[in-house]
């Protein structure tokens, strides 16, 4: 009984005792177990502590160290709350400041917010003392944001000379130098830090692109080699220098830099990741060696290799030996999700579109379980491309580039979308990108010169497609691209000699890769007959070929032959039921006068792809030509209800509410924010004053219409609107004279009638 008594009493102090503990002594144990490299502990720990007490700023502080250390991007929201709690604490404002300003810096976009965060720590620590080393170096910083480079050597020096051994700020400042125009005092520094074993990882990056930019290759060469030397044991650096050696065409020195890492690393982890270095810069060849080698050698992690080596199958066109590694691995384990996505992969590279309808699906199974793995994007990305549902595909391969900005294939697949499109400014952007991953391809470098062309820069594209040829005299896709680009420029002889140095024999037709070329060419020289023709013939040797038939659809719709257009659409909609398609059909009918033929196929379109609002605009516009007004408010408010961010919707939509006495202050909106887009447009500042006639706010209206007409004495619609508005005014002497006008120039058959209408009744 007495043990058991005194067992009572400790268990009873004990409870006390852990119920009374402080935030405080969390906060130390989370200290003393993080000392001994219990991470988790040590976090749970901090965590406690703010359960205790959710305003204790310590406990903020100290778990934001920790998050900071192991890289979670959790500590911005902990530093940022312990800076609020302890204002007074210099620990906690230097913690959070630093690592506002790390995100602010990179971040391309330079967030507003955390900009505002740095310049209010920037103003307090400098009004409290003009020479704080923190003040000056955020302010340094915040001038480079700016760019200022100036003002940012300026803060940048005085901050050095308070603390002349912070490698940070000495790193800064070399940056600031070259952006300054000094890059004699940047690489004097730059190297001094180098040569005193002081250098951050991100002064060799600054030395290493002046030299770059200099051209001074041997000097890049070396600052990378004594950046590995400076951190033998940061595997990324290597990479660095053999990513040198790829871009400066050093192929031997690539590949004994990879193989001496091999060699020292001894593991299969170092074999992986030298063959996805290959694939990342498109040597298909080098990397399917590494992971065939792997894979014989390796038995342990032979399925690890194999689905590396399906995909680089896939890359080489190799789709039969991948297809049978693929079924060789879902046989072994037909649930391992690496081998369902290899051949998800392969089911979105076939020709069969029911194997590319399989694998959307596949992919966003998998994704369930993997949200932010952005292979599984790409490979999405792609099937969506394939089935061309182009907003679709971008928006996966815009959340697989965010997750490995180094990743070059979902850059392929932007820059073909932004071709689809027509979006220069997206192909340049890619084009560049793609060159800066893989230097020595020849695609990346095609499709950089095509951005540089389409955006007015012709000579420079001139300039690498003929660099392209002279490497490569076989390579007619970019012989194509040239043509084109004389074609533009009206060169057509000189696009003609381009197309015949790669045609063989006597059809132009015989490359395929030329025949866009040849057929614009005649376009542009006034011969489409001879362009339909060409396409003709070359659909006619290949009735599979979806490229040929869906290329004489569009040249046939270009040039007015809306049959022939029709046919072809049709056909490749009823293939691959892509809503691309479908809206193309679509439009041409529209264009060839068949409303409702253009109703079914964007309908057809809608199904295809419910989100894209461009149906719905489409099916307004069609079903308001039918004098079905009410239908048409309804598509255009979906396709506004989407975010369809066209003028000419908001002025569609706005005439129709105002006609139909609906929502007038919905149709002023409307037509205001067309307004907004295209300020001096006649089509919308007359839909503006047309809304503020029905809202009878007519002393608005009359001087807009009395401006259009005297500007565009012609269009009838105008001094219809005008006549409407004297008679809302009583004049009806001066609108019977409008109206009489109106019928010399006569527009749509509805408003002539109207118009008709109108005179009878004043009669």
């Amino acid at each position: 009984m007495k043990n058991l008594l005194f067992a009572s009493i400790f268990f009873v102090l004990a409870l006390t005792s852990s119920c009374s503990r402080s935030p405080a002594s969390y906060v130390n144990k989370g200290n003393q177990l993080l000392s001994q490299g219990k991470f988790d502990d040590g976090v749970l720990n901090y965590r406690k502590a703010i359960q205790k007490d959710a305003n204790y700023g310590p406990a903020y502080l100290a778990l934001g160290k920790a998050q900071l250390q192991h890289k979670d991007l959790a500590a911005y929201e902990s530093l940022l709350r312990a800076s609020q709690l302890m204002p007074s604490n210099d620990e906690a404002q230097v913690q959070f400041g630093d690592l506002a300003v790390s995100v602010l810096v990179q971040e391309k976009s330079h967030p507003q917010s955390l900009y505002d965060q740095v310049t209010k720590l920037k103003n307090t620590f400098l009004k409290r003392d003009p020479n704080s080393f923190d003040g000056l170096r955020w302010k340094g910083y915040l001038a480079m944001v700016d760019r200022k480079p100036a003002e940012a050597v300026e803060s940048f020096t005085k901050a050095r000379q308070l603390k002349p051994a912070d490698a940070v700020v000495a790193s800064a400042l070399v940056e600031s130098l070259f952006q300054a125009g000094r890059a004699t005092e940047g690489e004097k520094l730059g190297l001094e830090q180098i040569q005193n074993r002081t250098a951050t990882p991100e002064l060799y990056d600054a030395l290493y692109w002046h030299y770059r930019g200099i051209h001074h290759q041997e000097d890049a060469e070396s600052v990378i080699k004594n950046k590995v030397a400076a951190f033998p044991s940061e595997t990324e650096y290597v990479f660095q220098l053999a990513l040198h050696y790829e871009r400066t065409g050093n192929a031997a020195e690539l590949k004994r830099v990879l193989a001496d890492f091999i060699q020292k690393k001894g593991d299969y982890l170092a074999r992986l990741q030298v063959g996805d270095f290959y694939m990342a810069v498109g040597r298909i060849a080098e990397a399917t060696a590494i992971f065939e080698e792997g894979a014989k050698s390796d038995p342990k992690n032979a399925a690890t290799y194999k689905k590396r080596l399906a995909n680089a199958y896939m890359d080489s066109a190799r789709l039969k030996e991948a297809q049978a590694l693929v079924d060789q691995m879902s046989q072994q384990n037909p649930t391992d999700r690496g081998a369902r996505a290899v051949r998800a992969s392969l089911w979105s590279r076939s020709n069969n579109p029911a194997d590319v309808d399989r694998a959307i699906p596949e992919f966003q199974d998998l994704l369930k379980q993997t949200p932010q793995d952005s292979i599984l994007h790409f490979g999405l990305c792609q099937a969506l491309w394939r089935k061309g549902k182009l907003d679709d595909a971008h928006r996966e391969c815009q959340t697989s580039v965010s997750g490995n900005p180094n990743s070059a294939p979902p850059r392929y697949i932007l820059a073909e979308i932004a071709v689809a499109q027509n979006n220069a400014t997206e192909l340049l952007r890619q084009g560049q990108e793609l060159v800066r991953l893989q230097p020595s391809s020849v695609r990346a470098n095609r499709l950089d010169a095509m951005g540089l062309a389409q955006n007015g820069r012709t000579e420079e594209a001139r300039n690498i497609f003929r660099r392209i040829l002279n490497a490569n005299p076989t390579d007619n896709e970019t012989r194509s691209q040239l043509a084109l680009l004389e074609i533009g420029a009206k060169q057509f002889r000189a696009a003609e000699q381009v197309l015949q140095a790669g045609s063989s024999g006597k059809d132009p037709a015989a490359d395929l890769r030329l025949l866009p070329a040849w057929v614009q060419l005649r376009v542009g020289e006034n011969q489409p007959k001879q362009a339909i023709a060409l396409l003709t013939e070359a659909s006619r040797k290949q009735p599979d070929n979806a490229s040929i038939r869906l290329m004489l659809a569009r040249t046939a719709a270009r040039i007015g032959e809306y049959g022939t257009a029709i046919d072809q659409y049709k056909y490749l909609a009823s293939q691959t039921k892509s809503a691309e398609l479908y809206y193309e059909l679509a439009r041409t009918q529209e264009l060839r006068g068949d409303s409702r033929a253009a109703l079914t196929s964007y309908e057809d379109m809608k199904r295809s792809a419910p989100g894209d609002a461009r149906a719905d605009f489409g099916m307004g516009r069609v079903c308001e030509m039918l004098g079905q007004n009410a239908a048409a408010i309804a598509h255009y408010e979906n396709a506004a209800h989407m975010n369809y961010d066209d003028p000419q919707l908001f002025v569609n939509l706005s005439f129709l509410l105002s006609d139909s006495g609906g929502n007038l202050d919905r149709a002023v909106e409307l037509a205001r924010r067309a307004q907004a887009k295209l300020p001096d447009n006649p089509v919308v500042v007359d839909a503006l004053a047309y809304a503020y006639l029905k809202k009878n706010i007519t002393d608005s209206a009359m001087p807009v219409f009395n401006g259009l007409v005297k500007k565009y004495p012609k269009a009838s619609t105008y001094r219809y609107h005008l006549a409407l508005a004297l008679l809302q005014k009583g004049d009806k002497t001066s609108a019977k004279r409008e109206l009489e006008a109106c019928l010399k120039n006569p527009e749509p058959d509805r408003q002539t009638e109207k118009i008709h209408a109108l005179l009878a009744s004043l009669r």
